[in-house]
């Protein structure tokens, strides 16, 4: 091991108080301050907030004079008293500060919300081609105007007349519309007649060129009349305003706009001079291009703007996978949209048999939910809470906590000075005294407990807890469990990632199986990072450690949890957690880094370290495009099933909910990118978003950039460690490919991969035959895209970040159609989206 420092991403704290003896000499010392929480404010309004000092050991102080401050009196001002007072919109972080101890509370102003909304216009009346202009004012529940505030504009019958988006009403054809002014879900609006024009005779159309209009290119109308100027005349092609560039009163010059992806068809055109309007005259039109693709290859469009595919009409059988994708990282960020299609008529196309796909696999279909225990699914959703809480901390000290490393690395004698809690010097029998950080604080409360050393290897170092339930592993098991972690688990590992630091000076890991992990529900296992941060940590063991789940037989200690269970489960958790020792303390110790890896990072990575150490056990090897029986273990060729976990993952993320059932809006509103404590990462089941599926990206990166990556695949996972940058970023950077292309190719390829013929390679997993696990699963579990016939059709979707919507859309012939892609109000989505497209057949 390199004798450098580093910090443990911990997959749980244990929620105890244990503090050290207080100093008698005086009233204890104010170490922490809670602050009470708070909901958004509204402008004008207040609201209390308390201050609560606490002692070392998390005990409630009173009778301390508290200061509040707030660091922004323009938005929230605060009292002496720690009353806060909204003054305009924004964000302020109001301090309450004891005793030189600070804690802080963010606090959101909002503006007063929208009651009501009135409308008015200046004429309610107006002719065919004329204007008025509509004004909406909106209310508080006080009946108070109130300014700033956005409308979205809407016409209950756009026939008859529109509105823009500032309220300017064009009457179109004769009759009576409701204009319609919205502003943070409140409503008013106002009627407008139209009437036929009282003066002028309509003009006439006579003629149109060329043959067929095409899309932004000049056509010529000639008829008898027009007006004699440009702007006199007021031409509408399929009821859309052209550009009149000249005009005579029998010949105008007008530039075909752009249709919103309207297909091509018969198409009506309409000129009104003086409020008089020709007959309508159809003709011919086409889109300025159509959408073409080559069988097996996709076609990623990155611009909102050119979210439109316009097909031409065909006898043919085509079918396209399309991917509507949000690139955002922020895993809260939810985007609604609207995919439409319209054909040239009312043609539908029937749908042809079903793609090919692989042979069903013999066994019987396997339902996940059933074929195993849910224990590592539960441990994850807890572990994966616990670790963004613990890499928020450290994230926000990795400079200082880097140069403190680097300070203590390179002073000798503090080194020497030092006495580890387990040191190279240990043997089996030993007694030994140690502590397991516990929350709420980690860096200064610990449980203090007893171990005996259990078993002694070349890479780690087994102790057993003295007050653990009885019936727990034998000497014979913690023997093996050290050979395994030595032969196996390290070797794996460390060839992939790289070597870990040994701050300690012992050589090893220390794994220590406590009954501090049993308390807390569903934990199998956890690494703390106040372990590696002596100086700073007063509940630091000062070195390298792992805690392990007790085996607990008879249920002493928060539930019953058997020797058979514990033994297959400690190897992937172990795996697992060893795979975030080498993460942190690598990254920590990179130079030029200045973040962590990103939650999905770290989680993804150590799921693939489940995967590696798969390997190691059963002799096989990633890039042979391994089916069901091996990703289901079945038949059975070792005692433990290393790859199902990851799998597990990913269609629960596909929205399985049970053998039967699916949730709906998955995948395109579930995420990988975060845990379920951040909030609104979607409706999928599992509590798992962050390990399964990110692995399943990084297996996808592995297999198309591993090959050639200096060090293979080995080489690209070390590069994703000692990296720079964080989340999208590092991917981006090591792959040297744009985030877009990349998440695009993968989640095609999670549909596509061994099902279609043809398929461009860089579609695929070389590792896994995603076509052959899905043939052994139960259909619930299947990623199933929006199946849809070309024709007529609308959807509304919200598509999460990370995520994608799935269309298969297919036919056998078709008229022409055009599916676009907009927001909600048919507008261009926004600069996170994108269009992929995969053609199938």
């Amino acid at each position: 091991m390199t004798r450098t420092r580093f910090v443990f991403l911990p997959l749980a704290m244990l929620a105890l108080t244990i503090g050290c003896p207080g100093d008698s000499s005086g009233p204890p010392a104010v170490a922490t301050v809670d602050v009470s929480t708070t909901g958004d404010l509204i402008v004008g309004q207040t609201t209390q907030l308390q201050a609560t000092p606490r002692d070392a050991n998390g005990n409630a102080l009173s009778g301390r004079t508290v200061a509040w401050t707030t660091s922004n009196t323009s938005v929230a001002t605060v009292s002496n008293s720690g009353v806060v007072a909204g003054v305009t919109p924004g964000a302020a972080t109001i301090t309450a500060t004891v005793e030189n101890k600070v804690g802080t509370r963010n606090v959101t102003v909002v503006p007063v919300p929208v009651a009501a909304v009135t409308v008015t216009a200046t004429q309610t009346s107006i002719e065919v081609a004329g204007t008025t202009q509509a004004t909406a004012v909106a209310r508080d529940g006080n009946g108070n105007v109130l300014t700033g505030r956005e409308f979205m504009w809407a016409s209950s019958n756009t026939a008859i007349a529109s509105v823009s988006n500032t309220g300017v009403v064009t009457g179109l054809t004769a009759g009576a519309t409701q204009i319609t002014a919205t502003s943070e879900g409140r409503s008013g609006a106002v009627e407008i007649t139209v009437t036929s024009p009282s003066a002028g005779e309509a003009p006439q159309i006579s003629s149109v060129t060329p043959a067929t209009l095409l899309e932004g290119q000049t056509a010529t109308i000639t008829g008898a009349k027009f007006g004699a100027t440009a702007g006199a005349n007021v031409v509408r092609i399929g009821g859309v305003a052209a550009s009149v560039t000249s005009a005579t009163p029998t010949s105008l010059q007008v530039v075909v706009p752009q249709m919103n992806c309207k297909p091509a068809q018969n198409i009506g055109i309409e000129v009104t001079v003086a409020g008089a309007t020709s007959a309508p005259r159809t003709h011919p039109y086409r889109p300025s291009s159509f959408f073409t693709l080559a069988q097996g290859q996709q076609r990623l469009i990155p611009n909102a703007s050119d979210f439109c595919l316009n097909f031409e009409g065909t006898t043919a059988t085509e079918t396209y996978l399309v991917g509507v994708q949000s690139v955002s990282e922020a895993v809260t960020s939810l985007t609604p949209v609207t995919v439409t299609s319209e054909a040239a008529s009312a043609f539908v196309s029937p749908k042809p048999a079903a793609i090919a796909s692989a042979p069903v696999f013999s066994a019987p279909l396997a339902d996940p939910t059933l074929l195993r225990n849910d224990r590592l699914m539960r441990h994850r959703a807890v572990s994966a809470k616990l670790i963004e809480q613990d890499r928020a901390f450290v994230a926000a000290r990795f400079k200082s906590l880097r140069a403190g490393v680097a300070a203590r690395a390179s002073s000798r004698s503090a080194l020497a000075a030092r006495v580890p809690s387990v040191g190279a010097g240990a043997k089996v029998g030993d007694v030994l005294n140690m502590k397991v950080p516990t929350r709420p604080n980690t860096c200064e409360l610990s449980a203090p407990i007893t171990v005996t050393v259990k078993a002694v290897g070349t890479r780690g170092i087994f102790v057993e807890d003295n007050a653990n339930p009885t019936g727990g592993f034998s000497s014979s098991d913690y023997q093996a469990l050290s050979d395994r972690f030595d032969s196996q688990i390290y070797a794996t590992d460390v060839d992939y990632f790289g070597e870990p630091t040994d701050f300690d000076n012992n050589g090893r890991v220390v794994i220590v199986i406590t009954k501090e992990v049993n308390k807390v529900s569903n934990l199998l296992g956890q690494v703390i990072f106040a372990d590696l941060f002596p100086d700073e940590c007063a509940s630091s063991n000062d070195g390298e450690y792992f805690y392990g789940k007790a085996p607990d037989p008879t249920g002493t200690v928060n539930g019953t949890y058997t020797v058979e269970n514990a033994l297959l489960d400690a190897p992937i958790i172990i795996a697992h957690e060893f795979a975030h020792i080498i993460q942190v303390s690598r990254r920590l110790t990179y130079p030029a880094a200045t973040f962590f890896q990103s939650t999905w990072e770290l989680e993804g990575q150590a799921t693939f370290a489940e995967e590696i150490n798969g390997w190691a056990v059963t002799g096989l090897r990633p890039g042979q495009n391994h089916g069901f029986a091996v990703a289901w273990n079945t038949p059975s060729t070792t005692p433990i099933n290393w790859f199902q976990d990851a799998f597990f993952d990913l269609v629960f993320y596909y929205g399985a909910a049970s053998a039967s059932e699916k949730v709906p809006n998955a995948p395109e509103q579930c995420s990988w990118l975060g845990v379920a404590s951040q909030g609104n990462n979607g409706p999928c089941v599992g509590g798992r978003d962050v390990y399964g599926t990110p692995y399943f990206f990084l297996r996808y990166l592995s297999d198309q950039f591993g090959p050639t990556f200096p060090g293979g695949e080995k080489g690209l996972h070390k590069r994703l460690i000692e990296n720079s940058f964080s989340g999208y970023a590092t991917v981006s950077d090591v792959a040297g490919v744009g985030i877009d292309v990349l998440l695009a190719r993968w989640a095609a390829a999670l549909y596509v991969d061994d099902r279609v013929v043809g398929i461009d390679p860089r579609l695929t997993f070389t590792t896994w035959n995603l076509a052959s696990v899905e043939a052994g699963l139960v259909p619930s579990t299947h990623l199933k895209p929006r199946e849809r016939a070309f024709g007529a059709f609308a959807d509304q979707v919200s598509v999460r970040a990370g995520s994608t919507a799935y269309f298969l859309v297919t036919g056998q012939g078709r008229s022409g159609t055009g599916i676009r892609v907009r927001d909600v109000s048919d507008a261009t989505l926004g600069p996170n989206m994108r269009l992929w497209i995969v053609r199938i057949r």
